[in-house]
């Protein structure tokens, strides 16, 4: 049986995609003076903030804007929609008491900020059971490359072979793998045509779709000699 599951965090646990599109759109236009649609966020979707903003300010008509300032601004305005308006996806209270009750040890592992991974668990009433969350910020490179998963792994204490990860973007599912654990994607339904789904054991369309029968089934096909 795997020993710690590993969570994404934004449209995985929190419909916080929304939100991060709606503040990238405004705080583009005010400090870049970019048009940038929402559709054009989403393809930036489960990477980090900074390089999301890095692509954008070398778009930007301006010599050199001040990129950390930029991305202060969309994590700030990003906590403030979770805190009024932060609701849990489908599935999420049904999954965290399964792993609870089977006492398995969780964790966050995201491409936000700690301060946004902090206000979500907070304003979700998780930070009781997933005591232990990491943010990409604090490595060298955000997903898809694996760094924050093995960290998170290394915390945990447990092999990342003995770890399940969900999912819902594909840059998310790649870091996954090349962290060597089991992934299950939970996409949004206009990104399941995205390739990277491919390598995920299992995908899911909600969380509520996962049960203690495919848990076992999982482990199962995983752990086979």
């Amino acid at each position: 049986m795997f020993r710690a599951v590993i969570f994404d965090m934004d449209g995985l646990l929190v419909d916080s995609e929304p939100f991060w599109r709606k503040a990238e759109v405004r705080i583009f236009a005010e400090q870049l003076g970019l048009t940038v649609s929402e559709a054009q966020c989403a393809e930036t979707m489960g990477m980090r903030i900074d390089q999301v903003v890095a692509r954008w300010a070398a778009r930007s008509a301006l010599p050199s804007p001040d990129c950390k300032a930029i991305v202060n601004a969309i994590v700030d305005q990003v906590c403030e929609y979770v805190r009024i308006d932060g609701t849990a996806l489908p599935g999420v209270e049904q999954v965290i008491d399964l792993l609870h009750q089977r006492r398995i040890p969780m964790a966050v592992a995201s491409s936000s900020p700690q301060r946004l991974i902090d206000a979500v668990l907070g304003r979700l009433g998780l930070d009781s059971v997933i005591t232990l969350s990491c943010s990409a910020e604090h490595e060298a490179k955000g997903k898809p490359d694996p760094a924050v998963f093995l960290t998170t792994a290394k915390r945990l204490q447990v092999p990342a072979r003995e770890c399940l990860v969900f999912e819902d973007s594909a840059v998310g599912v790649t870091a996954a793998k090349s962290a060597g654990m089991c992934a299950v994607a939970v996409p949004a339904a206009d990104q399941l045509t995205q390739p990277g789904f491919a390598a995920a054991e299992r995908v899911l369309s909600s969380l509520e779709q996962f049960t203690n029968v495919l848990l076992e089934d999982l482990a199962s096909a995983w752990f086979r000699p």
